[in-house]
């Protein structure tokens, strides 16, 4: 259960939330600073750099904003001009000084940096996120129930505007149509107040501006999990009750008025645990500590085991630190709202990888950089857990049980299984999914009168669909047949450049093939599930198969048929 505690001083609001007698989120607000992230702006853009492959766009504020091409382009019409064109745009093609555009602040501004923007626009809501240039409805992962995730959908989808999209909250689950569609209503004409005021203002101008620090805590974090909700300011409790009692009443009894004297902070222990868990040096149950040091291009966190010298072996004093740190770590991220680029050193981790170094240090991609994130997708993440075999092995079931459903009624499909090499280089380009995979979803996606039947599904490493519609790349190899069509040519493409695995739906031949380090293999020709588990199992690193013939046997006409139902450039392929 969570308490969320709110403080009122004359120059600051701070909010917190405790699970338990542990602090892991706060926020603050002062109202000399104006808050950027989430706020509208009708910019005009001062600066193209087509070698950086951004621009610098005036907002109003003091500084700049930075427009990276990747938060160019709205999601549905970026992917008809992808499909028109022949590579990727190059941004001077889609902005030119002067230009009026309309964007979201996406990352506050840092030390002598402008804010990040975006033209993907979202709008949230109490159960819904609005994002008027996207055309699909997305679930909370945190809602799990699958009949609950196909109602919501199924709503949503009915109510909401002709090409607009929606991503239903984990609050959303249980709640009635009428709630749905009242939220719906709501976030549309907020964006049509956005587009009159665009209309009317001339650049730069500010059209929309998010609620502040107390009121977005409500309409986001106000759950069956909060236990209660707490303020120290009178006049404040009054509005807030009011607020919760208009568009909230269920949670109505959980407002509660702080009155003693001693401060609301210090009273519920938060002010030591801001002390203990934002300094500079943290220190952790054993002794240990965590080092760290946040810059404008990286977070660095050391970790050291200080005066914890164990009562056992080295190697085991080293192991309850390095555990102790993890656990620790993945708080303070989330606590500090830490994102870019993260180097963690962990004490001696020579001991966990057989001798092999003296220290490891993880690189991980959390957020943001699309340029970074892009250019370190192809080295792949160390994974300190694999996942549960029984639970590999049902997803696998599941998704076999759908292609041998679409082979049968002749239906097309890609569907990739992440390994080792991280793939976030094309989910980023192709439409969210981040739900649970089910047969029903597969075929749903894959139905010829789908938008996303174009393009492959990627399974990221847990299981999860992480996304559809991903542009995969065309093998280049001169020597594979010319009878192959577009939709093997792009598997065999990616499994070149990675170690992922594709299965393949040939929609003519009504057969099932299996990609892996460019090789292909027909299900004729193997025990196509058993091999499936022991690639994603790790336990087969290539796989044997005669392959011209089984090249051969791909019918021309399939090739054909791919190349009447879509326009592929040269480097990529969208079946």
């Amino acid at each position: 259960m969570k308490d969320i505690i709110i403080e009122y001083s004359p120059h600051e609001i701070r909010v917190a939330t405790l699970e338990g007698d542990a602090l892991t989120e706060l926020y603050h607000e002062r109202p000399q600073e104006k808050r950027l992230v989430g706020n509208i702006y009708k910019g005009r853009v001062a600066k193209v750099l087509p070698g950086m492959e951004s621009a610098f766009v005036d907002i109003g504020e003091e500084r700049s904003a930075f427009f990276y091409i990747d938060d160019i382009l709205p999601e549905s019409l970026e992917n008809e001009v992808a499909k028109a064109s022949e590579g990727k745009i190059p941004i001077d093609k889609l902005l030119s000084e002067g230009q009026d555009v309309i964007v979201q602040v996406s990352k506050g501004p840092i030390s002598t940096k402008g804010a990040r923007i975006t033209s993907h626009i979202s709008l949230p809501g109490r159960n819904l996120v609005y994002m008027p240039f996207s055309n699909t409805v997305g679930v909370s992962r945190q809602i799990t129930d699958d009949s609950e995730r196909v109602r919501l959908r199924d709503i949503v989808s009915r109510l909401r505007p002709q090409n607009a999209g929606f991503i239903i909250r984990t609050v959303a689950e249980g709640r009635s149509e009428e709630d749905l569609h009242s939220d719906i209503n709501f976030l549309v004409s907020l964006w049509d107040g956005v587009l009159q005021r665009a209309k009317k203002n001339s650049s730069p101008s500010l059209l929309h501006t998010d609620l502040n620090v107390v009121y977005r805590t409500l309409r986001d974090s106000l759950s069956k999990e909060v236990r209660k909700l707490v303020v120290n300011e009178r006049e404040e409790y009054r509005q807030i009750r009011q607020f919760v009692k208009s568009y909230l009443p269920k949670f109505y009894s959980l407002i509660e008025y702080y009155g003693a004297a001693q401060p609301i902070f210090d009273h519920f222990g938060i002010e030591n645990e801001i002390e203990r868990a934002l300094g500079h040096k943290v220190w952790l149950p054993s002794g240990g500590s965590l080092i760290i040091d946040q810059t404008e291009a990286l977070t660095a966190i050391d970790v050291n085991t200080g005066r914890f010298v164990g009562k056992e072996s080295h190697e085991q004093t080293i192991l309850r630190t390095n555990l102790e740190a993890v656990e620790e770590i993945v708080h303070q991220l989330q606590l500090r709202n830490i994102g870019g680029i993260i180097i963690i050193e962990l004490d001696a981790t020579g001991l966990l990888m057989d001798n092999l170094a003296n220290s490891l240090v993880l690189v991980l991609v959390v957020l943001f950089q699309a340029d970074i994130r892009n250019a370190l997708a192809q080295f792949g993440l160390i994974t300190l857990f694999r996942d549960n075999r029984a639970q590999q092995q049902d997803v696998a079931e599941r998704v076999l049980a759908a292609c041998r459903t679409m082979a049968r009624r002749k239906i097309g499909a890609l569907v990739v299984f992440e390994k080792e090499v991280g793939l976030r280089n094309f989910t980023d380009r192709g439409t969210p999914i981040n739900g649970l995979v089910s047969e029903s979803l597969l075929l749903s996606i894959f139905h010829p009168t789908s938008p996303l039947h174009d393009g492959a599904v990627i399974l990221g490493r847990k299981g999860d669909l992480v996304a559809a519609k991903c542009i995969l790349p065309v093998s280049m190899n001169q020597n594979l047949s010319t009878m192959l069509g577009t939709r093997h040519r792009a598997a065999l493409g990616l499994t070149e450049e990675t170690d992922a695995v594709v299965l393949i739906v040939s929609e003519e031949r009504k057969e099932i093939s299996l990609g892996f380090q460019g090789q292909l293999m027909r299900e004729s020709e193997v025990d196509l599930k058993q091999m499936l588990f022991s690639l994603l199992s790790g336990k087969t690193t290539s796989i044997k198969t005669k392959k011209t013939p089984a090249e051969e046997d791909i019918l021309l006409d399939e090739s054909l048929s791919i190349g009447r139902t879509e326009e592929s450039s040269p480097n990529s392929a969208a079946t």
